[in-house]
């Protein structure tokens, strides 16, 4: 992933890898997404196959690129990066009796949360604006750990209801329902938990000059 953003100036906010596909939230200034995903699993699939001595394709098929708008009604954003960064606990990889999302190294969660610098490639303030905090610094490092943890037993809690799995069937094919799902679970106080609020003239927001193009490319499953 460093090297595709070094070549393309592609910015990544947030990722995770499974056993069968991964989810990337990155940003493209330069409107370049198909060009960076060509090399990107091109290059993936090259190096692995030689790897593991093995030939063919590594993916089924086209990986499929949902659009991500700055600013939408609702904060598909902040859906988006929650969705990915609960994968894992969803596909029951974390330790039941302690659900960590941090213990989960194949995800960009443990680095946001842990880690006092980034690769140039990998973002965190976009991550952490869009739930009101306001800077990368360890006291927001700990309070976005705890969201997310609060949010990891939410999701354990309702695991298999055909609720939740039609929710995150919805959010995978881009609908913006806010009232269900990922969406009424962040519209829950912020405030209760951490002291922020949601709304009002103490929120933070986020100013720009121009858009910004986001994107969620999740590739098909392994061959």
């Amino acid at each position: 992933m460093g090297e595709m953003c070094g070549r393309t100036r592609i910015f990544i906010h947030s990722y995770v890898l499974m056993s069968n596909h991964y989810h990337l939230l990155l940003e493209t200034p330069e409107a370049n997404l198909v060009a960076g995903m060509k090399w990107f699993q091109g290059t993936y699939t090259q190096r692995f196959n030689r790897r593991h001595r093995l030939s063919g394709h590594l993916f089924q098929g086209r990986y499929k690129a949902i659009p991500v708008e700055a600013g939408e009604a609702g904060d598909y954003f902040a859906a988006v990066s929650e969705y990915i960064h609960l994968n894992p606990a969803w596909a029951g990889l974390l330790d039941g009796r302690d659900p960590d999302l941090a213990s989960y190294r194949w995800s960009s969660f443990p680095r946001l949360v842990e880690a006092r610098t980034l690769p140039a490639w990998l973002r965190r303030a976009e991550v952490f604006g869009r739930v009101q905090l306001p800077d990368e610094g360890g006291g927001a490092r700990r309070r976005y750990r705890q969201w997310m943890a609060r949010r990891t037993r939410e999701v354990l809690e309702r695991k298999g209801t055909p609720e939740q799995e039609e929710e995150w069937r919805a959010l995978k094919r881009g609908a913006r329902d806010s009232g269900t799902g990922l969406w009424s679970l962040r519209a829950q106080s912020w405030e209760g938990a951490n002291g922020v609020p949601t709304t009002g003239p103490d929120c933070r927001r986020t100013t720009r000059s121009k858009p910004r193009s986001y994107w969620l490319p999740v590739s098909m499953n392994w061959d």
